[in-house]
């Protein structure tokens, strides 16, 4: 098998979560909508959250617009209720002999330095209550959340290899699944993303102030506090649990910070715990800008947790080890090389980070990209043995011009002994090799008009390199998402200068719009980039398959789509079914979890 065939086949057998589930039976996934939408309020600060869900039929050639049923939203739900009902919290900071500690959002639960930065009324306003005709008004209590993204939290996902996480997933099995979205009143909400029911609220103490000075109609909106949520399972003193991470950078003096918070239990009271909330200082810059990413380091004997965040000029371009597991231990920062790419200095700051793993869960690197296109890569397998931390390296340029206000993530296809990194800058994409064939050409992927959209496929004589690299249609088309599709795809998102968005679909290993039709039918180009005003919705289908036998392979079959939509219809862009092999370890999940021991 030649190289580029094993890491396709590696792109193909890996898990990787869908951006929507379509599913038709009564379980809570079947339930889920299909998709969320953040719009527009009647005021420029409030907004809304519709869920809405459709007859997706991925597996049928046929019925491409589907119309919309509406599920819920999530203004609405909130204006039905009294304020006292809800649970919003902040937190208060380690004073005297007391931690940092999250507190509800109540006068009488709040200190007198915290008291001194706002008063009772603007404290009502910020819970939702409308009745003081001279505070700012507004027609729902749900604030903007433009430019933000929703995060889906599901129950514990399965976890090989990590111990104790076996029956943490069983404990938490039948958790209900959660939507979470920052809004620019400085809260981040927590919904029942089945239903639509607000279960918690957290408003950062860096940020009550300039929320609470929003009930005054002229004062500027505050920060949204989560605008890149990110969620994942880590080790906190000694037991599993599921965190929300977050970054938050605006307001007047463009102040920055993240938090992290424990959101296992959405059920129980209170419903989310704090570990810590940081804003940024001289001594630890912080850039504030998400998504904030969790990582379990290796310190030779055992896994230690800490969330990965960027820093911010004119500090030295780097990242912040903030540790998870143990919230007192010190910080450290990680630094790049004096030296980019081109050989010549380079200092612009990082905008975007993304953490590879081994099979146990274990951070192997850190894939960051900067402001001048440049794709560096931190050494995470011994960082916290080494002092001081050797410099990142860099890997790839690319010149594709301005690079998104937000940028897109790095993405991490392949194995650990052959990581794939996809990363965009201004109007191009790259797969970058890293490892023993980092020093590879990639494969040139040409561009055809055709229909609607565009197909996408490897220049002739280079099918088999190993990575790719792509330059958009439109010289002004700017990446603004790259995410995964299960198994093996692609998606990503740009943006054209009329504030349109095109939408693609490749396979993640070869860049290319090849897929099939049917399961077991050839292997075909298809179109993608179509035009849309809205962002499209991936959705994901499981099909009927080989099912694994006691010590046997099986086969799971996945229909994936792309829809557009707009104007109360789904409208159908791109379809594709993808397959992976599933081994003895999909076998012995369903059978039962193996033992495993506490962390």
């Amino acid at each position: 098998m030649n190289l580029r065939a094993a890491l396709l086949l590696a792109c193909v057998l890996a898990l990787l979560p869908g951006l929507a589930v379509a599913a038709g039976n009564d379980s809570a996934v079947g339930r889920l909508p299909l998709a969320y939408q953040i719009e527009p309020g009647a005021k420029p600060w409030t907004g809304r959250l519709r869920a809405v869900g459709w007859q997706p039929s991925l597996a049928g050639t046929g019925d491409d617009r589907q119309p919309l049923s509406g599920l819920w939203e999530a203004g609405a739900l909130l204006d039905a209720r009294q304020p006292a009902s809800r649970r919003i919290y902040t937190s208060l900071p380690a004073a005297m002999l007391r931690p940092e500690r999250l507190v509800s959002l109540q006068w009488p639960d709040l200190d007198d330095a915290t008291r001194e930065r706002l008063d009772i009324q603007q404290l009502a306003w910020l819970r939702g209550d409308n009745a003081n005709p001279a505070l700012r008004p507004r027609e729902t209590r749900l604030a903007s959340a433009r430019g933000a993204r929703v995060l889906v939290v599901a129950p514990p996902a399965w976890q090989p290899g990590q111990p104790g996480h076996a029956p943490f997933r069983v404990r938490h099995a039948q958790r209900p699944y959660m939507a979470w979205l920052g809004t620019v009143d400085g809260q981040v909400h927590g919904f029942n993303a089945v239903t639509g029911e607000e279960r918690a609220v957290y408003l950062p103490r860096t940020l009550l102030p300039l929320a609470a000075a929003m009930a005054e109609s002229k004062a500027p909106v505050a920060p949204n506090p989560c605008p890149r949520p990110e969620s994942g399972d880590a080790v906190v003193e000694g037991a599993w649990r599921t965190l929300l991470l977050c970054a938050f950078r605006g307001g007047p003096e463009d102040i920055a910070g993240v938090f992290a918070l424990d959101i296992t239990e959405p059920d129980a009271a209170p419903p989310l715990r704090l570990l810590w909330e940081h804003a940024a200082t001289p001594a630890l810059p912080l850039a504030g800008i998400g998504p904030v990413r969790a990582a379990a380091l290796s310190d030779g004997q055992a896994q230690r947790w800490h969330a990965i965040a960027l820093l911010a000029p004119p500090a030295e371009p780097g990242l912040a080890l903030l540790p998870l597991d143990t919230p007192a231990a010190p910080w450290r920062m990680l630094r790049v090389s004096r030296q980019g790419c081109d050989g010549k200095p380079s200092t612009a700051a990082l905008r975007a980070v993304t953490v590879a793993t081994a099979f146990d869960g274990t951070a192997l690197a850190a894939y960051a990209t900067d402001a001048d296109g440049q794709l560096w890569r931190f050494a995470l397998g011994d960082v916290l043995r080494q002092q001081p931390a050797p410099p990142a390296t860099c890997l790839h340029r690319l010149r594709g011009g301005v690079v998104s206000a937000e940028p897109a993530p790095p993405v991490v296809l392949g194995t650990p002994a052959q990581p794939l990194v996809v990363y965009a800058a201004g109007n191009e994409l790259a797969a970058v090799a890293d490892g023993p064939h980092a020093a590879s050409r990639p494969a040139s992927i040409e561009v055809r008009a055709q229909g609607a959209g565009f197909v996408l496929q490897a220049a002739p004589g280079q099918a088999q390199a190993v990575g790719w690299h792509l330059v958009l249609p439109d010289a002004d088309e700017q990446v603004e998402r790259v995410s995964l599709a299960s198994p093996g795809y692609l998606v990503f998102v740009t943006r054209l200068p009329d504030g349109r968005q095109r939408t693609y679909l490749v396979l993640g290993a070869t860049g290319e719009s090849v897929g099939r039709t049917t399961d077991g039918a050839p292997v075909l180009p298809f179109v993608t980039g179509q035009v849309s005003e809205a962002l499209p919705i991936l959705t994901r289908e499981t099909l009927p398959g080989m099912t694994p036998q006691a010590g046997s392979a099986g086969r799971e079959v996945h229909a994936l789509a792309l829809w557009a939509v707009e104007n109360g219809v789904a409208t159908r862009l791109a379809h594709v079914v993808a397959s992976r092999r599933t081994g003895r370890l999909a076998w012995r999940e369903l059978a039962g979890p193996a033992k495993e021991t506490a962390p």
